[in-house]
């Protein structure tokens, strides 16, 4: 094989491992075996956008693979986020013979701000109590981006950009409102001063008017 042939393989088969390497997808949920039954959990919608419709994603199965079809409510999530928790309950993502994948539960909710978010699932399945936390990561499922990231061509402030802006506005507005109660309190009082003063000056000009003037 020529020598410039040899090298147009070896770069192309180069190419080839590295590009396989580098767009290699990342983990889409977590699998794990909680005693007998099999949970694959994470975001029901990846990319996962702060501020946009998503819901908590559970796939469950027994120890045969075979799917549960039955839940119930039963099993409930608490969603955790920066000291803050919301608790959720399970429903059903597919209905038998029309539409989605047996055995995938759905939690609705909307991240309203981009972060690290852990998925606590507590309660029982078919007598059996579960209680296993799933937290986003690398190697897991999506944290909660901010949706800047992907917008064009302006990028819009998310919710917890404007909350701050509104909290700041509204403490703005309030120390002017009370800056302009002082000063109408502040002028009310020189307002009655004045009022008073004028009614003194009334009096004082009526007495001196009815006194009666000495004889020279």
């Amino acid at each position: 094989m020529p020598r410039t042939t040899m090298r147009v393989v070896i770069l192309t088969m180069t190419l080839t491992v590295m590009g396989s390497l580098t767009v290699s997808p990342a983990f889409a949920h977590e699998e794990r075996k909680v005693g007998r039954w099999h949970f694959d959990v994470g975001w029901e919608t990846e990319p996962t956008y702060a501020g946009y419709p998503n819901a908590v994603h559970l796939g469950l199965a027994g120890a045969d693979e075979k799917p549960v079809d039955d839940l119930g409510d039963t099993l409930k999530v608490d969603v955790v986020f920066s000291g803050q928790t919301t608790t959720l309950t399970f429903e059903p993502n597919f209905e038998v013979g029309e539409f989605g994948e047996v055995g995938n539960y759905k939690a609705d909710l909307i991240p309203t701000r981009p972060g690290t978010y852990s998925f606590r699932i507590n309660g029982t399945i078919k007598g059996d109590r579960i209680d296993t936390t799933f937290t986003c990561g690398e190697k897991t499922f999506d944290c909660v981006k901010d949706p800047a990231e992907q917008q064009f061509p302006a990028k819009d402030p998310n919710n917890s950009q404007l909350a701050s802006r509104l909290t700041r506005e509204t403490r703005r507005l309030e120390v002017q409102g009370n800056i302009a109660k002082g000063d109408a309190a502040r002028a009310s009082k020189v307002g009655y001063i004045g009022v008073g003063l004028g009614a003194l000056a009334l009096i004082l000009t009526l007495v001196r008017r009815r006194t009666p003037r000495s004889a020279g």
